[in-house]
């Protein structure tokens, strides 16, 4: 039984291989992922969580504080998740960072931070209903 904290996300993919449960190989429904999607969320979840092996250590130093992880648990991760030699064993290593982002991991800020930071995807910015120019027109 999957968590509702992960569910409908890319960390569905890691609790799911920590569990022993592998996506179907092909041929699933049209509303069931496959075993290719569930490696590309893993592989993006090694991503958000700064333990894939190809980020750069000045990466991973940037993003211990916004993921709120200390940096050396981020270091010990990253050589578990380059040493494990199955889906089962990932899962388990970043089923383990994500416990330790606690619950500011529900909040989806921290993971458009997260996935800035590591490259994935550009600044995030939000917006603001009465605009910057608003609070000054009405002042």
């Amino acid at each position: 039984m999957r968590s509702e904290s992960v569910e409908g996300t890319l960390f569905a993919a890691a609790e799911d291989a920590a569990a022993g449960l592998l996506w179907p190989r092909s041929g699933a429904p049209a509303d069931q992922a496959v075993q290719r999607t569930q490696g590309r969320h893993l592989e993006c979840a090694s991503l958000l969580l700064a333990v894939h092996g190809k980020l750069d250590e000045r990466i991973r130093e940037a993003m211990a504080p916004v993921l709120g992880v200390p940096l050396l648990a981020l270091h010990e991760a990253s050589r578990s998740y380059a040493e494990a030699r199955t889906w089962r064993a990932r899962g388990h290593c970043l089923m383990d960072v994500l416990q330790k982002v606690g619950a500011q991991g529900q909040r989806p800020a921290l993971w458009s931070k997260a996935g800035h930071t590591a490259g994935l995807w550009g600044r995030p910015s939000r917006w603001d209903p009465g605009g910057a120019g608003q609070a000054a027109r009405a002042g």
